[in-house]
This record gives structure tokens, sequence and C-alpha cells, in this order.
């Protein structure tokens, strides 16, 4: 590829929309351009770097013997689809027009079950099947290329019929991922994530100090890491102690924790909050200590919910409680008038070790000492339902979490019920069995954004070679009839040997084009001029090393160095 020919050329300024450094040079090297809304326009130079980064994983997936399975939209409405999209959470994506496209969390498991019929029998399995699919996200998270609303993503699932198939699978994925973000360098941490309800094993691969619009807790003592959505922190009961007899006590105006804490004179971790919210006719009456915070994505797969909403003032009021001055002791357990059919009591997992507590006696400006779980009121449902944050501590080892914004590339997990009871396959037996399955996904482009933020200088990008659009910067510097012939020469002779050549032979000062080579960041360069020449050679050196670093090598010696320099799949 000519230099002068690569559209649009480079940039000398970033644009005022770059965020961080990494996604300046994006779009100073041509790669993408920024649409509005988290959409991005991939020029030709970006469209290399997709290029390699999905060869190198389609490379990988066959190597396991999988398959691609791909379709063009799917819609909502189409029969054959309308009940499983009902019943598997995060399905739907309402489209212009207020059609509604199919947009799961992962679209190959619906081709997969759209193709059920043809894997009915035990003698397919296992079986893996990929497909890469451009997914469209109804909400930004992230800044630049990171918080990319639309990306090119690769799915992966094999499709087990038991456990030890299932476990040797999730293997295979989990070593496809580690070792496609390794290859290209990047810098991840495997922290525990969130799956829908009834999956397991959720593993994602994030770029830590990245705006990607992922939070992650860590624990640098023992190495525990976890998105927020599922870390748990370290809880301490409080001391066993007499259950004491509930008494009354008036507090005005003491509608928050912090208030009711500072008028009674006691510690956060002696008050117990409620939080409300509604689950379709569901109204969930959640408790914690004082001294947490509720999470939210925690109480919604602990009831099995797809989405949660704050309960509104009349509803709470439906059930006998009141605002800032609730608790579970009393309240109806439905209110058909107000919409609620069933209260569910959720209470986290400390609280029945936390003796008298303060709690609301569900009238305004009075509270109750001394409540108690299991003598005063009982749960539904028990669980860990506490935000974890920064500075609690490590449930492991109990030092103190670090908290960091990261972004997303990649993860593995193990699907919920819902999938498993649509998916079957009848055995050697001839006994309809649920099919188990274990999923994998690469997010192509949010890895490409985190390549550059992480694999970069002051001058511009260092392209891992597995990465890298094109191998070698081949750049002559002057003019004359020696030192044209000596570039035409090189170039013929490394793309004849299969090697990726980018060709600057412009009409621009030696300026332009050394800076545009460290700009576009190719793993080896080759400077062709009068000054190489003349001491025997050209000047040949690594994106990385300094310009002092460069050495001279005859010209029948360049295709030597570059097959030293580079693996024979990254040339």
């Amino acid at each position: 590829m000519l230099v002068s020919r690569l559209f649009p050329g480079t940039l000398r300024q970033a644009p005022a929309v770059a965020e961080t450094p990494g996604y300046a040079l994006l779009l100073r090297a041509g790669l993408v351009r920024a649409l509005g809304n988290g959409s991005f326009l991939w020029l030709p130079y970006g469209q290399e770097v997709r290029r390699r980064f999905l060869a190198g994983v389609e490379r990988r997936l066959e190597e396991m013997g999988a398959q691609q399975l791909t379709s063009g939209p799917l819609f909502a409405e189409a029969a054959e689809i309308s009940a499983l999209l009902d019943a598997v959470p995060g399905m739907r994506l309402r489209a212009r027009g207020g059609q509604l496209l199919f947009a799961p969390r992962t679209g190959l498991l619906l081709l997969v079950h759209l193709l059920q019929h043809e894997l009915r029998s035990h003698r397919w399995l296992p079986l893996t099947f990929y497909d890469v699919r451009f997914r469209l996200s109804d909400e930004r998270s992230g800044s630049g290329l990171l918080g990319t609303t639309q990306g090119l993503v690769v799915e992966a699932v094999t499709l087990c019929s038991g456990s030890e198939e299932l476990s040797l699978a999730a293997g295979s994925l989990r070593r496809l991922v580690e070792e496609t973000l390794g290859e290209c360098g990047l810098q991840t941490v495997i922290a525990e994530t969130a799956v829908e309800p009834g999956g397991f094993g959720g593993s994602a691969w994030l770029a830590p100090d990245l705006p990607g619009g992922r939070v992650l807790l860590q624990c640098a003592a023992c190495g525990y890491a976890a998105e927020v959505e599922v870390a748990v922190r370290g809880k301490e009961a409080l001391s066993d102690e007499e259950l004491l007899p509930l008494e009354e006590v008036a507090t005005p105006d003491c509608h928050t924790i912090a208030a009711l804490a500072e008028y009674l004179g006691v510690p956060k971790e002696r008050t117990a909050k409620a939080v409300f919210r509604m689950a379709g006719e569901r109204f969930l009456f959640a408790i914690v200590r004082g001294d947490m915070e509720v999470n939210e994505a925690k109480l919604a797969r602990l009831v099995g919910a797809h989405e949660l909403r704050p309960a509104q003032e009349a509803e709470i009021a439906a059930l006998g409680a009141s605002p800032g001055y609730a608790s579970p002791i009393g309240i109806r357990r439905s209110a058909p008038e107000a919409g609620i059919r069933q209260v569910l009591v959720v209470v986290d997992d400390v609280v029945p070790r936390s003796p008298n507590l303060v709690a609301g006696a569900n009238r305004e400006d009075t509270h109750l000492r001394n409540v108690n779980y299991g003598r005063d009121y009982v749960a539904d449902i028990v669980g860990d339902i506490a935000l974890a944050r920064a500075g609690d501590p490590c449930s492991r080892c109990g030092a103190p979490l670090q908290q960091t914004e990261a972004a997303l590339l990649a993860r593995t997990w193990v699907p919920g019920d819902a999938w498993a009871e649509a998916l079957t396959f009848q055995d050697a037996a001839g006994q309809t069995r649920p099919l188990l399955l274990a999923c994998a996904e690469v997010e192509i482009d949010r890895a490409i954004a985190a390549c550059a933020e992480q694999h970069h200088d002051v001058a511009g990008i260092c392209w891992p070679a597995a990465v890298a659009p094109y191998a070698v910067y081949l750049v002559v510097l002057g003019e004359g009839e020696e030192i044209a012939a000596v570039g035409e020469e090189l170039l013929r002779n490394l793309q004849a040997a299969g090697v990726r050549v980018l060709f600057d032979n412009r009409d621009e000062s030696a300026g332009v084009k050394l800076t545009d080579a460290d700009l576009l960041g190719a793993p080896l360069r080759v400077t062709v001029s009068r000054r190489a020449l003349a001491a025997g050679g050209v000047e040949v050196k690594r994106r990385e090393q300094p310009r002092e670093a460069a050495r001279i090598v005859p010209p029948g010696k360049v295709l030597d160095w570059v097959r030293e320099n580079l693996p024979r799949d990254a040339r």
C-alpha cells in the first residue's frame, strides 16, 4: 500500500472530541471518525486493524473445530422466536420506526435455538459455533471508541451433553480469550462478572484504568477482582448479644440514616435501611444495614428480575409503610388495588447476624429500637445484596478494596436457566435432556481501542505485531535514481515474500514522513536515504526503539532482518 493512497491521510492535530491519548492517535492516524452518539466510521486503515484482529480470533476458533453460523437481522415479531424473547433477559432493542429488532446479549444463542430441530441427536455433541456480529447498544458507557454503542463482536458457544463436556468447553473458550488478548499485548484483569439469572462462571477480561464505563474492584493483597455488579465486600457481624425488647422512639425529621444515627447517637451499622423497588407486579422490600447500600444488580439477580424501577410513594403507602420510617414489621404482603401482586422481603445476609438494630416503625417521625431478624420479622430471601465500594474490606482477606474504571474486552460464562429450558437434545436412550452451554465473546472494537491506549508513545501508536495493519513501513528520503531504485527493489522483494508493506515515497520532507511513520505505528521501519546508502545499506529499527537505535543493514539482508524480528503470521 502506498502511503499517498491511504485515505484520508493523517492529521497533525487531534480533533477536540479526543478524550484520551490513544483515541487522539486513532483519529490522527486515520483509523476512525466519530459520528456522534457513540457511533464511529471505520476508515480503511482502521478496517485493516479490525481484519487482523478478527483473523487471529477466527484462526483459534477454527483450530478448536468451531463452525460459523450467521444471519441477517432478526425481528422480534417472528412467531417462532417471540416466546423465547419474552423468556430471556436483555433480548429486545427498539429500532427506528418502533420496530423491535432482535438484539440479545448473545445473538448466536438465538440462531442455535432456531436450528434446534437439526441438533436433537447427541451424536453432534460437543459442537462449537461462532459468529461475527455487529452489536448495537441502547446506551453509551465510557468515552471515545471505548464507549462505542456499535461494535464488532465475536461470539462463540459450545453445546454440550454433560457436565464433563461443559467443563472442557469452558476451559477451551477461556484459553481462546486469553491467547487472543495476550497475543495483542493487552494488559487485562480477569474479574468476576454478572451473568443472567441461573447462569454461573462469569469471567470478564477488563483493561484497567481506561474510561470504558465498567467499575472494577480489586484487592491488592490477595488478587480478588470483580465488577461492581457482583463484587462481594467483607461484612463483620455485630457482637453476639442478648435480644432486647422492642422500644418505640420519636425521631423527628430523621428521614435518612445519617440523620437517624446522629439524632440517636448510634453508629450507622446499628441501624437498618429499607429500599423499595418494583419488579413488574412484585414489590421488593430490601433491607441492608445502615452502613451499607443496596446493589440493585445483585437484588435483581437474586429475585430473577430482568429490570427494576423505584417504587412510588403511593405503592409504598399501600403496604402500610412510610418512606424514611419503614421496616418489614406488620406490612401487607400484597396490595392488588395498587397493582402489587406480591411483596418480597429481601434481607442482606449480614442483617440476621446484627442484633438490636434501629428500624422504622412505619409511622412518620417514629422508629423502633432493638429490631431483630427472626423474632420481629422474617425474609422471603436472604442473600448478598450489599454494594461493595472502594475502601470496603475484601471478602477474602479483609484488606481494603480499590476501585478503578475499566473497559470490557471479553468475557466467558455459562448461560442461565432460560436457555437450558429452551434448548434440548435426545440422549442415547432417547430421553430429552437440556443442552449445556459454554459461551464467550470478544469485543473487537474495544480491544483495538485498548491497544491504542496501552501501546503508544508521544509520537504515535506502537501496534503489536499480531494486529498491525502493515508489518513494515518502508520510507524513501531524498531524491535520486539510486535511492528510488533501492526503495522499489526492497518493496518488490518484501511483497514477494508475503510481507505487508506500507510504502512512503511521497514528495514530502523527511520530517513529515518520519512523523507519519511513528504515528501509523508499523512494528518495523526501513529507511532508504543517501546517508544510509553511503554507510553501506539502509536504516532499520523497531517502532518502539528510539531513532538512535537504528542500524545499517545491506539491502539484500533486509528480508532476513524482518524475518528475525517478526513471527511468520505477523508479517
